[in-house]
């Protein structure tokens, strides 16, 4: 009887955890993500946009929509505890570009339709990875380190400076300035 009642207890106090991991964020529309301080974005393509934060809390995480379009995540407020684990999922129609600002991950899950553009930016550290969304013409950068890879179809505007590496995918003209270290690569 005393084992029922412990696993009946744990069982509530588990329930509230496992249903605030994933949350559902309501957002106005938005067309590029950025995320600044760390975590982990994954981007799916779906016909409705959806926001899910599948790990970590709203207390300490804010998800903004810039009067740009553009979904801004700061992942970690001053509240935030010293292991905090953030991933968050987002549905979307198209996107048309993803930064990552002083650590953390965006990556395109499973194909997207082919876009006209694309761009993609790494700042301080962190790895862009949109080579699932196929785009006529990519707008790639990193700065202070960090990894960018996408698909270019047509033309590829890259620039790295102050270390760091883009590689891209498909045969595009490529338009490359590298300072301070850093590279421009296809991926093989």
């Amino acid at each position: 009887m005393r084992l029922a009642l412990l696993i009946a207890s744990a069982a509530l106090i588990a329930a509230p955890v496992a249903a605030a991991a994933q949350t559902v964020i309501p957002l106005q529309k938005f067309e590029s993500v950025e995320l600044n301080g760390g975590g982990s974005v994954v981007i799916r393509q779906a016909p409705v946009q959806r926001v899910t934060l599948r790990k970590g809390s709203t207390e300490f995480t804010s998800l903004e929509v810039s009067d740009r379009g553009r979904l801004v995540i700061h992942a970690c407020n001053r509240h935030c505890p010293h292991h905090y684990d953030l991933e968050i999922e987002i549905e979307t129609p198209s996107v048309t570009g993803a930064a990552v600002n002083g650590g953390g991950l965006i990556e395109a899950s499973a194909p997207f339709r082919p876009q006209s553009a694309i761009s993609a930016a790494v700042r301080g550290g962190g790895k862009v990875d949109v080579r699932a969304v196929p785009a006529s013409a990519v707008s790639a950068s990193v700065q202070g380190g960090g990894v960018v890879l996408v698909l270019a179809q047509t033309s590829l505007s890259a620039a790295v400076s102050g270390g760091g590496a883009i590689h891209y995918a498909g045969q595009p003209s490529l338009s490359t300035a590298v300072h301070g270290g850093g590279s421009v690569s296809p991926i093989h």
